[in-house]
């Protein structure tokens, strides 16, 4: 009984196929069987490895007075050639992203790059605002594999710091009041907007 078993080699190389070279007995005394060469063997090795790339969940919210949050980013399968991926905003008044690109290679390949998103404020009371990291795969790496492989983008929120209020001058407390009287005096009181 012979026990073949495959080998794996973590590359998305597709199913491979290979030969058990079987050699004849040429010191055997039994004349029928001594130089008999038996046929080869052939064998397929069954690809578990696919190209791709393995997104983790965005750590948290963005917010405009500049907390980060974070996502990271690995092959699904280590490349026979350099792999480089770019990232964009698809909104920079909302959000900035570091850095905006990296390259995969066949040593770090499987070692999670993280990627920081920036909030920015836009001094507008503008709510939660949804923004898109755009990721562009590699149109140009000699693994074919991973050429024209698209990464998945990535959404982000950014939270708003501004707080939409009317603002009145003078002001109108209960110890700085405007006052009229009957006979038709005139008191002036400026309105503006505390945010665009």
């Amino acid at each position: 009984l012979v026990t073949v078993r495959g080998v794996d080699d973590d590359e998305s190389d597709g199913d491979q196929s290979y030969r058990i070279v079987l050699g004849a007995d040429n010191g055997t005394t039994d004349s029928g069987y001594r130089g008999l060469d038996p046929s080869d063997v052939v064998l397929q090795n069954t690809d578990d490895d696919s190209a791709g790339f393995n997104i983790s969940a965005v750590s948290r919210d963005t917010e405009e007075y500049g907390q980060q949050a974070s996502f990271t980013i690995w092959l699904k399968s280590q490349p026979s050639d350099n792999v480089t991926i770019t990232l964009k905003s698809s909104d920079e008044s909302e959000g900035s992203v570091s850095p905006d690109n990296h390259t995969f290679t066949s040593l770090n390949w499987n070692s999670h790059k993280r990627f920081t998103v920036t909030g920015v404020d836009d001094q507008i009371n503008d709510g939660r605002q949804q923004l898109t990291i755009i990721l562009s795969g590699d149109n140009a790496t000699g693994d074919l594999a991973y050429r024209d492989v698209d990464p998945a983008d990535v959404v982000v929120y950014n939270q708003d710091n501004e707080a939409a209020s009317i603002v009145l001058s003078p002001s109108t407390s209960s110890t700085n009041r405007l006052e009229v009287n009957e006979s038709g005096s005139e008191s002036t009181l400026r309105v503006r907007l505390s945010r665009p």
